[in-house]
C-alpha cells in the first residue's frame, strides 16, 4: 500500500510545482521575447536588403544619396535624416535631408552639425543625446558616421536622429541601433563605391569610343587630304606618308622611308635662311611654319607650304613630327604676276593721287598701295593690321552707313558700290578727311566673294570747297533778303522822316506866330534824331560783320549801370534797375559789341516798360561760369505774343505796335552773339513780361 502523503507534504509539492510553473511562464516570456526581437531585427534586415536591392539599380550619386536619406529612417527606425556628399574634383556639393517640417529644417540641421563637430570621431558611429538644457533645442538624440572617404575625392556623413518633439513615438537610440547603423553605413559605402568606379568606367569606355572615332576621322583625313602629310620619328626620319605627298612628289612610300626629307626634297635654290629656320625648330622640338623652294623626284621645282609639329608622349618626351605640305606654287606665281601689275598700276595711281587697296576675302589679309598709307597717315613699310586701323578711322557718324553698303556688296545686291564718308586722322591730331570711295567685288565659279578691290580719293579740299560755296550761297542770299528789307526801309523809315521836315520847313515859310516855328523846329529836331538813329544802326548792323573781334577785360555789372543811367531819361515814368551778380563780374570778350548788345537789351526793356505805373523794372543778372559768362536781361514790360517771337531776331522786323524803333535791334544783336560764337535765347509772355539771355565765351588772356 503506497505511503499516503500528509497534509503538510501535499501542500509541499504544491508549493514546488507553483514555483515550476512560475519559472516555465518566465522562460516562455522570455522566449517570446526574444522570438520578436529576432522578427524584428529579421524586419531591419529586410530593409536593408531591400535598400541595397534598390541602390544596385541606381548609376546617379544624387539619385543614391536620395535613397540613402530615405533608408536610413527605416532600417534605424529613426524620425530624421541627414546625408551630405562631397566631390572635390568637380565641385559638386549637396545635402538632403528627410522627416523635418520645412521651418525646422535650418535650425535642425545646425545642430546636427553642431553635434557632430563637438564629438568628432575618427572612424566609426557615435550617439550624442541633448542635454535638454536649451529649451528652443529641436534635437533629442542623434547618431553620426565619421567622413566617409569614398575615394580621393568623394566623400560623405550620414546621420540620424529623432527630435524632442517626436521623441514619444520612437525607440531610443542605443547600441543596437548602433549596430543597425554600422551595418548600413558599410552597405553605403560599398554601393556608392561601385556607383562612381561603374560612371568612371562608363566614362573611360566614352573616351575610349570618341577617341577611336577621332582616330577614324584623323586617318581618314591624313589618307583623304590634298596636303602632303609626313608622319617622321623623333631623328625626323620618315615613317608613313599619304597619297598626295606621292603625287606632288614623285616619291613613294618605300622610296622614302627611314629618310630624311631635306635628303631628297631640298632644292639648291633654297635659302640659307629657310634651312636655318628648319633645323634650329626642330633641333628646339618647336613648331615652324615657312615657304621653302622644293624639289620633286622628275627634278621641277615647287612652292611648298610647310608646317611642321612635334609630338610628345605624357611624359613629355618627343616621339613624332607630324609636317604638312602644300604645294603653292600657282599661288606664288600669281602674287609674283600680281606683283608686277600692282607695281605698274602703282605708277599710274601715284601720278594721279588714287589710293588703292584690295582684302582678300580667305585669307582675311588687306594690301594698300603708297598713296593710301599716306591719306591714313601711315608709312607703306609700317606693320599693322589695315582692316582694323581703316574701320578705326571711319567718323563714328558714317560707320553705319559703311555696315550697309559693304553688306549690300557682300550679299551679291550690287557688284560695285560708291560712298563718301569721313575719316579721322588720329595720328594727325585727329584731323578729319573726306573720303570718296569705290568698291568692287569679285567672285568666283561658285558665286562666292573672293575679293574685294577698290580706290579712295582724299576730297576734303573739294568737300571744304562746297561747304564753303554753301555757306557764301546761304549768305549771299540772307544778304540779299536783307537788302529787300534794307531798301523797304530806306523807302520808309528814312524818307518818312524826311517827308515830315519838308513839310515842317514849307510850314515854318508860311508862319509868322514864333512859338510855332520853335514847335515846328523841334518837331524837325525828332525826325533828324530819328533819321541819324536809323543810319547809326544800319552802319552798326554793317560794321559788326567786318570788323575783327578784340578782346579786352571790363566790368559787366559797371557797364550795365552806365548804360541805364545813360537811357533812363527814355522813360518818363519811373522805372528801377537792379543788378545781380554771381562769381566775378570782370570778364573777357569784345567791349564794343557787349556794350552794344546790352545797350539795345536795356534800351527795349526801357521803351517797351509797363505804361502809366510806377512798378516798372528791369533786372540785369550777370553769372561767370569761368569759361562761359551768362547774362540775363529780364522785364515785366508788355511782353511779346507768341506767334510774334520767332521773328523778333528777323532784320527791320518790329513785334510791337507801339515800337518808333527801326527793327534792327534784336537783329544786330542776333548778328553780333554769332559773331562771338554764342547763343541769344529769348524767352516772354504778353502783358507779363520779356527775358533775354546771352551766352557767351570768356576768354581769359592765360586760359
Amino acid at each position: 500500500m503506497p505511503h499516503s502523503l500528509n497534509s503538510e507534504e501535499l501542500y509541499q509539492k504544491y508549493l514546488d510545482l507553483q514555483l515550476r510553473v512560475t519559472r516555465f511562464s518566465s522562460i516562455e516570456q522570455e522566449l517570446i521575447n526574444t522570438r520578436d526581437q529576432l522578427d524584428h531585427e529579421l524586419v531591419m534586415h529586410k530593409r536593408l536588403l531591400e535598400f541595397n536591392a534598390e541602390a544596385l539599380k541606381l548609376n546617379s550619386e544624387k539619385e543614391f544619396i536620395h535613397l540613402v536619406a530615405e533608408s536610413v529612417i527605416d532600417v534605424c527606425e529613426s524620425q530624421i535624416a541627414y546625408a551630405s556628399f562631397i566631390n572635390e574634383s568637380t565641385a559638386e556639393r549637396f545635402m538632403v535631408v528627410e522627416g523635418l517640417r520645412k521651418k525646422d529644417e535650418s535650425d535642425a540641421i545646425e545642430e546636427i552639425e553642431s553635434f557632430m563637430a563637438k564629438n568628432a570621431i575618427q572612424k566609426g558611429v557615435e550617439i550624442v543625446h541633448s542635454d535638454g538644457k536649451s529649451a528652443n533645442e529641436i534635437i533629442k538624440s542623434c547618431m553620426y558616421s565619421s567622413i566617409i572617404r569614398i575615394n580621393a575625392h568623394v566623400s560623405i556623413v550620414i546621420a540620424t536622429a529623432i527630435s524632442k518633439e517626436k521623441s514619444p513615438l520612437y525607440p531610443i537610440i542605443n547600441d543596437r541601433s548602433k549596430i543597425l547603423f554600422s551595418l548600413f553605413i558599410q552597405q553605403v559605402e560599398s554601393i556608392l563605391s561601385n556607383i562612381i568606379i561603374a560612371q568612371e568606367n562608363r566614362e573611360q569606355m566614352s573616351t575610349i569610343a570618341d577617341a577611336q572615332i577621332e582616330l577614324k576621322k584623323l586617318s581618314l583625313i591624313a589618307t583623304k587630304t590634298k596636303s602632303g602629310v609626313i608622319i617622321a620619328d623623333a631623328k625626323g626620319r620618315i615613317e608613313w606618308v599619304n597619297n598626295s605627298f606621292e603625287q606632288t612628289t614623285g616619291f613613294k612610300l618605300n622610296e622614302v622611308i627611314g629618310r630624311k626629307p631635306k635628303e631628297f626634297l631640298q632644292s639648291d635654290l633654297t635659302s640659307q635662311e629657310d634651312k636655318d629656320l628648319m633645323t634650329n625648330a626642330l633641333a628646339a622640338k618647336e613648331s615652324v611654319q615657312l615657304t621653302v623652294l622644293n624639289k620633286s623626284k622628275s627634278g621641277n621645282h615647287y612652292y611648298n607650304q610647310l608646317t611642321i609639329t612635334p609630338v610628345f608622349d605624357e611624359q613629355g618626351t618627343l616621339i613624332n613630327f607630324i609636317a604638312l605640305q602644300k604645294d603653292i606654287t600657282a599661288e606664288e606665281n600669281y602674287k609674283k604676276e600680281l606683283i608686277q601689275i600692282n607695281s605698274r598700276f602703282e605708277l599710274i595711281t601715284n601720278g594721279t593721287n588714287i589710293g588703292m587697296w584690295e582684302w582678300d576675302c580667305v585669307t582675311n589679309k588687306t594690301v594698300w598701295n603708297s598713296v593710301l598709307h599716306e591719306l591714313y597717315g601711315f608709312e607703306p613699310s609700317e606693320d599693322f593690321d589695315h582692316y582694323k586701323e581703316w574701320f578705326d578711322s571711319i567718323h563714328s557718324d558714317d560707320v553705319a552707313k559703311m555696315n550697309e553698303n559693304m553688306g549690300i556688296l557682300a550679299s551679291g545686291k550690287q557688284k560695285a558700290v560708291e560712298q563718301n564718308y569721313r575719316i579721322i586722322r588720329k595720328r594727325f591730331k585727329n584731323d578729319i578727311r573726306y573720303v570718296k570711295s569705290l568698291s568692287q567685288g569679285i567672285w568666283d565659279e561658285g558665286n562666292n566673294l573672293i575679293r574685294i578691290v577698290g580706290s579712295s580719293i582724299d576730297v576734303t579740299e573739294e568737300k571744304e570747297y562746297e561747304t564753303t560755296l554753301i555757306e557764301k550761297n546761304s549768305e549771299l542770299e540772307k544778304i540779299n533778303n536783307q537788302l529787300d528789307q534794307f531798301i523797304y526801309s530806306i523807302s520808309h523809315d528814312l524818307r518818312s522822316p524826311l517827308l515830315s521836315i519838308k513839310g515842317l520847313m514849307t510850314l515854318i515859310e508860311t508862319s509868322v506866330d514864333e512859338t510855332e516855328s520853335k514847335l515846328y523846329h523841334n518837331l524837325i529836331g525828332k525826325s533828324v534824331g530819328r533819321l541819324d538813329n536809323t543810319i547809326l544802326e544800319i552802319l552798326n548792323y554793317g560794321r559788326n560783320s567786318r570788323v575783327e573781334i578784340h578782346q579786352d577785360e571790363f566790368n559787366l555789372v559797371d557797364m550795365s549801370k552806365q548804360l541805364f543811367e545813360d537811357l533812363v531819361f527814355i522813360a518818363e515814368e519811373g522805372i528801377e534797375l537792379k543788378v545781380f551778380a554771381e562769381g566775378s563780374p570782370v570778364i573777357f570778350s569784345d567791349k564794343i559789341r557787349i556794350e552794344t548788345l546790352l545797350k539795345n537789351l536795356i534800351s527795349n526793356a526801357i521803351k517797351y516798360r509797363k505804361r502809366n505805373t510806377n512798378d516798372a523794372l528791369v533786372h540785369v543778372k550777370i553769372k561767370n561760369e569761368g569759361e562761359r559768362f551768362i547774362v540775363e536781361v529780364i522785364d515785366n514790360g508788355e511782353g511779346i505774343s507768341e506767334q510774334n517771337q520767332q521773328r523778333v531776331f528777323e532784320m527791320f522786323y518790329r513785334a510791337s505796335s507801339s515800337s518808333h524803333g527801326t527793327g534792327l535791334g534784336l537783329a544786330m544783336c542776333h548778328e553780333i552773339v554769332k559773331k562771338l560764337k554764342g547763343e541769344i535765347k529769348l524767352t516772354s509772355e504778353l502783358g507779363v513780361g520779356t527775358a533775354l539771355t546771352l551766352i557767351l565765351p570768356n576768354n581769359p588772356p592765360n586760359a
